[in-house]
């Protein structure tokens, strides 16, 4: 069977001459005419309609669908899947269809699709607006365990989810989480607002997004990575800060200087940046606050109820009482820190640095207050230095002490090496007076300590 276009129907049905034509014909054709060119415009819109397809299970997505990512407890993963251009009409998970209104025409309409993983439990939340300027929302829920699939509902995924979404925040990108806003900062002109939008009261007609936030959905901006501008290498991994946060202020010039709302505290605080003076890297703890510690009565035992783990290893963090600098790309080091906010009397607080392994590094002291880990990653040989910044707390006075630890790999073993029981000086000297212009092919004047440490019989 030919086809034949609207448009060759079209052009067919100009007159070529007129002039031998009756009123009646002329009126018959024009109507036709008309008829032709609406089909050529009904059809020619139906064509545009493009739909995007999406499969869950896939690491590859179409490239007009934006995918923006975060984190929630026990190691779960949140994705949001949109679409800028054509709307997503087929949602996929496997070879299970969620979703499909390929082959339904809807001038307006636009599809949010979020999962939640951890493991092989899986909930997916599809949002489809249609109708006029979107008016018509409807949500759907699905849960999905091993190869089970069945229809659930937003308390069941709030009791999956078990607490805050961390979003993240990339300060490289051209387009950020639908539920991030940024606006001007109260603070001062050189800094903008970071904040989660807030809770659709009713229809929103220049915010989707917000309606479909549900109210039983908790977020938080965290990680924001790529915060580093001038020092920064392609082939490193991005810098970032990971905190708790209701809300955050960053510097436009050099990202710099956070100023930062947690909900526990009635206060913004600040956290800045080590800097680089005169081509030489300083590092220093990023916060500024004042501890509280409360010795105990003489004869009398601390309790330390509340127990922080830092793992050195990672990142990433939703605790509210740690804030964490990773991987700012200084000569030839990474350098990464972990604070800790002091939201109560530290006295009560004990403090363990562990790595990915749960190897015990360091373990705080009675009468000692550790206010920061530093992790110094070397890029070409592999060193790692681990710094934990202690005060420690006596009736007249208290003294800043550090605790290096130098990492050993040996016959798939690692341990972490106190320097204090070989020769520290030198390290400290090394590590806090790092070269930005150093070149990482160069032989060093260090790596014969190095080597010293490494063949020493004390190891």
């Amino acid at each position: 069977m030919q086809f034949t276009s609207p448009l060759t129907i079209y052009l067919s049905l100009f007159p070529q001459n007129i002039s031998n034509q009756s009123p009646a014909e002329m009126g018959q054709r024009y109507r036709k005419l008309n008829a032709a060119l609406c089909v050529l415009i009904y059809t020619a819109t139906i064509l545009s309609i493009q739909t995007a397809r999406i499969n869950l299970t896939a690491t590859e997505f179409p490239p007009c669908v934006d995918v923006f990512e975060g984190i929630f407890s026990g190691g779960g993963v949140y994705r949001m899947f949109h679409s800028h251009s054509s709307p997503i009409s087929i949602v996929e998970y496997g070879i299970v269809t969620l979703l499909d209104v390929s082959s339904k025409k809807c001038y307006e309409s636009d599809t949010y699709v979020q999962d939640y993983r951890r493991g092989d439990h899986v909930f997916v939340t599809i949002s489809r607006f249609h109708g006029k300027e979107f008016k018509v929302l409807h949500t759907f829920v699905y849960e999905i365990k091993g190869n089970e699939l069945r229809l659930s509902s937003h308390e069941l995924k709030k009791a999956f989810v078990g607490g805050l979404i961390s979003l993240k925040l990339d300060l490289a990108a051209p387009k950020q989480h639908p539920f991030i806003a940024v606006a001007p900062s109260y603070e001062d002109v050189q800094h903008v607002m970071w904040s989660i939008i807030p809770l659709s009261r009713g229809y929103q007609k220049l915010s989707p997004a917000r309606r479909i936030r549900n109210r039983h959905d908790r977020y938080m901006i965290s990680p924001m990575v790529n915060l580093d501008k001038e020092y920064n290498d392609e082939n490193d991994p991005p810098s970032s800060i990971s905190c708790y946060n209701s809300n955050i202020h960053i510097s436009t010039k050099q990202h710099t200087v956070l100023v930062i709302k947690h909900p526990h505290l009635k206060y913004h605080y600040r956290a800045r940046i080590p800097q680089v003076e005169d081509n030489i890297f300083k590092p220093r703890n990023v916060l500024s606050f004042i501890y509280d510690f409360t010795l105990p009565a003489k004869g009398a035992e601390s309790h330390r109820n509340v127990h922080i783990n830092i793992d050195i290893s990672t990142t990433e963090t939703t605790e509210s009482d740690i804030f964490i600098l990773a991987n700012l790309r200084r000569g030839c080091w990474l350098y990464s820190q972990y604070s800790i906010i002091p939201l109560m009397d530290q006295s009560t607080v004990s403090v363990k640095v562990m790595n990915s392994d749960k190897y015990l590094i360091y373990e705080g002291l009675p009468n000692f207050i550790i206010t920061h880990v530093e992790v110094f990653n070397h890029v070409t040989k592999g060193w790692q230095y681990v710094v934990v910044n202690t005060i420690k707390v006596e009736p007249s006075k208290v003294a800043s002490i550090q605790k290096v630890f130098f990492r050993h790999d040996e016959d798939g073993n690692t341990i972490y090496f106190d320097l204090d029981m070989f020769w520290a000086e030198p390290y400290i000297d090394m590590l806090y007076n790092i070269n930005v212009l150093e070149k990482c092919a160069d032989k060093e004047e260090n790596d014969i300590l190095q080597e010293a440490l490494v063949k020493s019989d004390i190891i």
